[in-house]
């Protein structure tokens, strides 16, 4: 599945010279060097524009920039998504995590401003990294059975990116 992240659009924005990539931790979708590569005047005009398109830069310990979307982007990000249906049965033995997590999220829906967005951001940046993906569905299982037992909201948008993925990964599928 090509990744519905907007790198490209954050890499264009920031210009060269610096580096961009996925962020390790769930907790931005991308950071970047920039505030140690450009200088202040550079630098303002760069959160300018991001912040013009809908993204949000926070300074880390280390002095890079982490880049996360603003509320209106998310909904941009995840609106194209919205009525995919949900997957059938993989046929594929190695989607079944996949799948109960796609099945368990969509059993739980909850206001968009309850659920943990390290979780969606967790599934967004894994959706064109499939080794990536499979080894993180049985983590974010365990983590969606702990925020049940504690009453806590589930990261019901992800629901919709796990969908068309397994749509795609498992040609084979059964309703």
């Amino acid at each position: 599945m090509n990744s519905p992240l907007p790198q490209a659009e954050v890499r264009a924005m920031l210009g060269g010279g610096c580096f961009l990539r996925r962020a390790d931790r769930d907790t931005a979708l991308f950071v970047t060097d920039a505030p140690r590569r450009l200088t202040e005047a550079a630098l303002a005009d760069r959160e300018r524009f991001l912040a013009a398109a809908g993204f949000r830069c926070g300074a880390t310990p280390s002095g890079l920039w982490q880049i996360d979307p603003d509320e209106s982007r998310w909904v941009s990000i995840l609106r194209p998504y919205a009525d995919v249906p949900p997957a059938g049965f993989p046929v594929n033995e190695a989607l079944w995590e996949v799948y109960a997590l796609a099945r368990l999220l969509r059993a739980h829906p909850s206001p968009w401003e309850n659920q943990p967005r390290e979780a969606i951001r967790g599934v967004l940046k894994r959706l064109d990294r499939t080794a990536e993906l499979l080894r993180y569905a049985p983590a974010l299982l365990t983590e969606c059975a702990i925020r049940l037992r504690h009453r806590q909201a589930l990261p019901y948008a992800a629901s919709p990116l796990l969908d068309a993925w397994l749509a795609q990964h498992d040609r084979g599928a059964s309703k």
